[in-house]
């Protein structure tokens, strides 16, 4: 038949019925959360992995490795390609130490936004290594920024990794205006 209704699945009177199913499934607590989340991938890409939203909690809980989250937005972000970039270098220079470097896209992907506290892309947070604190700790993004800037921050925070950042970060970063 065709009209306004040609389309939708739920023909009249079968609307009502799915509704009612719905709230009942909810009630009894057997309707599942629905997560936006993208596919894993297949494979990872060194030095920075990619998460979702399924594998992002157990990716920062490695207690053996200090875990940078940098929560992006793929397309049409040009200041996310920069601070790519730049983590990019930032993870080949410290290669060798214990660190984890992973990458959400938050428009692809639902998150606890109360546990990460971010409002939008770019947000970078660190989950030292070891005991794990209950949240993540955020860059001040509020502030001009440079690979330098975001490796001593990286430092400042770290449990296991930066250790060449350690005597240094108290010292003043001379600052390249990302805007």
């Amino acid at each position: 038949s065709s009209g306004i209704n040609a389309e939708w699945p739920l023909r009249p009177g079968k609307f009502e019925t799915y509704l009612e199913s719905v709230v009942d499934r909810y009630l009894d607590g057997s309707l599942p959360p629905y997560m936006r989340e993208e596919a894993p991938p297949a494979s990872q890409t060194y030095p920075i992995n990619t998460v979702v939203s399924s594998t992002i909690y157990q990716a920062m809980m490695d207690q053996s490795k200090d875990v940078v989250i940098f929560f992006n937005q793929k397309s049409g972000c040009e200041e996310c390609k920069v601070i790519m970039k730049w983590l990019e270098e930032i993870a080949v220079d410290v290669k060798d130490e214990p660190l984890r470097i992973i990458q959400l896209d938050i428009f692809e992907n639902n998150l606890n936004r109360t546990m990460f506290s971010y409002q939008k892309a770019p947000r970078l947070m660190i989950m030292p290594g070891g005991e794990k604190p209950e949240s993540p700790i955020g860059f001040p993004f509020e502030m001009d920024m440079n690979p330098e800037q975001i490796k001593r921050f990286m430092g400042g925070y770290s449990k296991l990794a930066f250790k060449s950042c350690k005597d240094t970060k108290k010292k003043k970063v001379p600052t390249a205006t990302l805007r």
